[in-house]
């Protein structure tokens, strides 16, 4: 357990084509005990469609749009628990208007680690910060607020967010030189808060985008686009500006050409990705005018066979959906298609190994047995403990079956890194601390004797084993008793015991929660 999986819907249509509706459907899983599928879109790749275990057990996802569902497919959950989460952001002290993305990653009992951002209920201890369902936090007042996610009873660490009371000075947006761009074209537009104390932060997300003339040039202020200009039609000197709260930067001109795409080039033309990776790829286009612009975000991304892999027809991004397997690339725009890329899926590769545990003492003589979980790109999380070739940096403190991960403790003190390493990927350190060894059995002698009377009394001798099969006389340390102490007195320190009387008593001597005994019959 521990990773995320995202799935992908490909909606055919009767005219038999195909596209990308995984932003567009509505997702679910039937057993949300088991695992949770996001609702929320993201931004330049899917959030939509991301499940996220969350114990183990069972459930189905599906995806419906327009009154049609798609088949289930049973997404299973395995290994450990969730146990802790830890928060990260960019800024941990910004001035007003900030926005800022928090992520959050699940840690679990089995040593793996997921992306929990979309999944989990973020919080804020004042009304200084506030933050959304996805992580987006925005810094509204001077103040200190205390930022944390839950998930499934599980808290996060706390990420303290400081706002200062340093005010907006200026906002700088680029490109912040003129732009040209051909009839359809996107450009993405960014913006830069420079606060009065010196301090300066992307505000591309927090300011609102302004253009003259919407007709010619359109900017989006919707989240997923924010900044993203599209040329509408063929014009000159249309200002792109950027206001936050009361300053508003400097203009930037974009013209639209009339300039007419004529081929489109995408690359890379011939890629090969394990199942479960992604591959971003890009599209210029060649104009009339002799311009070859970055149009990326302006075609429609297509491929031939979802089932090995999908595309986001707005970004470019596939995802490998199969092991084997070949699918055709391209984009489209102004009816010019591109060339054709070959992708060719191959199977998942290995990405990281979690080992554990990931902290142990160990007594002088004992054995510690590690287990590796290997994270592959398709999401699945084997046992492959041995696969692996295991590694001690101090076999003075502990040695380790290269093949097995069982480690053994030959010192009484000291500490060795123990990792796995398979196919060139190198597992977490777990630090193995040697310590004394310990009593593991006693032994009394003389055993089960059969004595006179006349004798008057029988040394006894209590020997200890460690776990390091050492062997000590333990005889003035243990504690000695005798069940019959009307036939045997119970010993004293030296071990001595003394015979009273015809007939039998068992002798024990006791240490450390081990004992010994031996039965003294007397004659």
């Amino acid at each position: 357990m521990g990773v995320n999986t995202q799935y992908t819907a490909t909606a055919t249509y009767s005219n038999g084509s195909t596209a990308d509706v995984t932003n567009s459907v509505d997702w679910s899983s039937s057993a949300e005990a088991v695992a949770r599928v996001s609702n929320t879109s993201g931004s330049g790749s899917y959030t939509k469609g991301l499940t996220t275990p969350v114990s183990v057990g069972t459930t189905n996802v599906t995806a419906s749009l327009n009154g049609v569902t798609s088949q289930a497919v049973t997404f299973t959950v395995t290994g450990g628990a969730l146990v802790s989460i830890a928060i990260s952001n960019p800024y941990p002290s910004t001035g007003i208007g900030v926005k800022q993305q928090f992520q959050a990653t699940g840690t679990y009992s089995d040593g793996t680690t997921a992306n929990l951002t979309s999944s989990v209920t973020w919080n804020t201890s004042s009304a200084a910060v506030t933050i959304n369902a996805s992580g987006l936090a925005t810094s509204v007042a001077a103040g200190t607020s205390n930022i944390t996610a839950q998930f499934y009873g599980v808290t996060s660490t706390i990420s303290t967010l400081t706002v200062t009371s340093a005010t907006i000075s200026t906002v700088t947006i680029l490109p912040n030189t003129t732009t040209t761009l051909p009839d359809g074209v996107k450009q993405q537009f960014t913006a830069t808060g420079t606060y009065s104390d010196g301090t300066a932060y992307d505000l591309t997300s927090s300011v609102t985008w302004n253009t003259s003339s919407t007709a010619n040039v359109g900017i989006s202020n919707a989240a997923g686009s924010v900044g993203l200009a599209t040329a509408n039609q063929v014009s000159n000197n249309t200002n792109i500006s950027a206001t936050y709260l009361t300053i508003t930067s400097a203009i930037t001109t974009v013209n639209v050409s009339a300039a007419v795409l004529q081929s489109i080039a995408i690359t890379p033309t011939s890629k090969t990705i394990a199942k479960g990776l992604t591959q971003a790829y890009t599209a210029t286009g060649t104009y009339s005018d002799g311009t070859t612009p970055d149009i990326t975000n302006s075609v429609t991304w297509a491929s031939s066979d979802p089932a090995v892999a999908t595309i986001n027809s707005s970004t470019g991004v596939t995802t490998v959906a199969a092991a084997s397997g070949t699918t055709n690339v391209t984009a489209s725009l102004n009816g010019v298609t591109s060339n054709t890329a070959i992708l060719t899926a191959s199977a998942a590769v290995l990405q990281s190994i979690a080992i554990t545990p990931g902290s142990a003492t160990v007594a002088k003589g004992l054995t510690q047995a590690y287990t590796a979980t290997g994270t592959y790109s398709d999401g699945t999380t084997p046992d492959i403990t041995n696969s692996v070739t295991w590694a001690s940096s101090n076999p003075a403190v502990a040695g380790i079956n290269a093949s097995s991960g069982v480690a053994t403790v030959v010192a009484a003190s000291g500490s060795s890194n123990i990792t796995a390493v398979i196919g060139g990927v190198t597992s977490n350190t777990a630090v193995l601390t040697g310590s004394a060894a310990t009593l593991v059995s006693i032994a009394v002698t003389p055993l089960n004797p059969t004595l006179a009377l006349n004798t008057g009394f029988v040394q006894l001798t209590a020997t200890g084993t460690y776990t390091d099969t050492t062997t000590s006389d333990i005889t003035s340390s243990v504690t000695w008793s005798s069940a019959n102490t009307g036939v045997v007195s119970t010993p004293g320190v030296s071990g001595i015991a003394v015979l009273y009387s015809v007939g039998s008593s068992m002798v024990t001597a006791t240490s450390g929660g081990k004992s010994g005994t031996s039965n003294i019959t007397v004659q």
